[in-house]
C-alpha cells in the first residue's frame, strides 16, 4: 500500500486516504467547483450528532450492504444469458399455463434477453397424448427429456412475438385462437411487443446498476475516516443513491406492468379455458431487493456529516490535498465534545 498521512490506526486508512479521494490530482484545483462552495459544504455539514460518533461502524456497514446489493445485481443481469437453464433459474417473470384448473405442466419464464417456454407432459393428465401431440405439432419445441418440450426465444430476433409459440404456421393458429377466444390475437401481439420494450430499457438500468454500484462501494469507505471524508462525497453519495434508488422502482414497476400484471389471466376458449398464473421471478424479486438497500445507503449519507472543519471556506493558503484533509482533526476534540453535551442535555 502506498504511504498516506491518514493519522487512523486502522486498515481503513487505506481505503480512506489522498490517493483513494477521485480525482485526486486536481482536487485542490477544482475545490471550488467540487468542494468548497456554499452548496457543496451546506450538503456536508447536514447530518446527525450519532452519524459523526458512529462514522466507523455507519459507513463499514453500508459498505457491506452495498457490496450484498452488488452481488443481487449482478445476479439479477445474469437474466440475459442465452442458456435456457441459466434463464430458467434467473427469470425476472414467471407464467404458469393450467387447462379449466387442471395444471397441464406448461410454463412460461421471462428473462431480460429472452424467454424460455417449456411442456412437461409427465405431469398432465393425458401424458401419452400429451407427447404425441407436441410431437407431432410443435415444430418449434425441441424435446429436451422423454416427455419435455423446450423452446427459448430470443428478444433480439424480430419474430419473438409470433401468433402462437409452437407451431410454424403461426398466422393460422391466430385465426383459430381469435375465431375460438373471441380475443383478438394483435392485441396479444402487442403485450408481448410492449414486455419486449421494456426488457430492452431494462438491460441498460441493469448493466448501470452493476457499474454504478461500484463507486457507491467506494464512497462509503472514503467516508468512514474524517481524514477521508469530504464535502463531494457526502453530497454525491447521498444524492446518487436517492436518485438510484427513485429510477430502479420506476424502472422495475415498469417491467412489472409490461411483462406480467397486464398479461391475461384466464383465457375462455370452446371446450373450457386457459388459466394463466404470473408472478416475479427471482431475478427481479434480487433487482427489487438491491434497489430497495439504496435507499440505507442514501440515508447513512445524509445522516453523517462531514468534519467540522469542511463545514468553512479553508485557508487561502491551504493549496496541498493532504494538509486540506488534515484539517478535519483541528477541533476534533471540541467538536466531539459539544455533540455529546449536546446529546446529554436533549435526554
Amino acid at each position: 500500500c502506498a504511504p498516506t498521512r491518514n493519522p487512523e490506526d486502522t486498515c481503513l486508512k487505506h481505503v480512506s486516504n489522498e490517493y483513494t479521494l477521485p480525482l485526486a490530482g486536481a482536487f485542490m484545483k477544482l475545490s471550488r467547483c467540487i468542494e468548497t462552495n456554499r452548496c457543496c459544504r451546506r450538503c456536508g455539514s447536514a447530518g446527525t450528532s450519532w452519524g459523526s460518533r458512529n462514522r466507523r461502524c455507519l459507513m463499514v456497514t453500508s459498505f457491506w450492504i452495498s457490496f450484498a446489493a452488488w452481488i443481487l445485481n449482478i445476479y439479477a443481469a445474469i437474466a440475459l444469458s442465452n442458456n435456457p437453464e441459466v434463464l430458467k433459474a434467473t427469470a425476472w417473470a414467471k407464467g404458469e399455463i393450467s387447462w379449466s384448473g387442471k395444471y397441464g405442466g406448461a410454463d412460461t419464464w421471462v428473462g431480460l434477453g429472452g424467454r424460455v417456454d417449456e411442456v412437461d407432459c409427465g405431469l398432465s393428465e393425458y401424458t401419452d397424448e400429451c407427447k404425441a401431440w407436441f410431437r407431432s405439432n410443435a415444430t418449434r419445441m425441441k424435446e429436451i427429456r422423454p416427455g419435455v418440450f423446450q423452446r427459448h426465444v430470443n428478444f433480439k430476433n424480430k419474430r419473438a412475438c409470433p401468433q402462437n409459440i409452437v407451431f410454424t404456421n403461426g398466422h393460422k393458429f391466430g385465426e383459430a385462437f381469435a375465431e375460438l377466444s373471441g380475443i383478438e390475437v394483435e392485441a396479444s401481439q402487442k403485450m408481448c411487443q410492449s414486455c419486449l420494450d421494456s426488457a430492452a430499457s431494462t438491460v441498460s438500468f441493469a448493466i448501470m446498476g452493476i457499474v454504478t454500484q461500484i463507486p457507491q462501494m467506494t464512497t462509503d469507505l472514503q467516508r468512514s475516516t474524517r481524514f477521508g471524508d469530504v464535502n463531494c462525497q457526502a453530497t454525491m453519495g447521498a444524492i446518487t443513491s436517492f436518485w438510484g434508488t427513485y429510477s430502479g422502482i420506476s424502472s422495475l414497476a415498469s417491467f412489472s406492468y409490461q411483462c406480467w400484471r397486464r398479461f391475461p389471466k384466464l383465457v375462455k376458449e370452446k371446450n373450457g379455458y386457459l388459466d394463466y398464473k404470473w408472478h416475479m421471478g427471482p431475478g427481479f424479486l434480487c433487482m427489487l431487493l438491491a434497489t430497495v438497500l439504496k435507499l440505507w445507503d442514501a440515508i447513512a449519507h445524509f445522516a453523517l456529516p462531514t468534519p467540522a472543519a469542511r463545514h468553512t471556506k479553508p485557508p487561502k493558503e491551504c493549496d496541498d490535498l493532504c494538509d486540506y484533509m488534515m484539517l478535519a482533526y483541528e477541533g476534533h476534540e471540541s467538536e466531539m465534545e459539544s455533540s455529546e453535551s449536546g446529546s446529554d442535555n436533549a435526554a
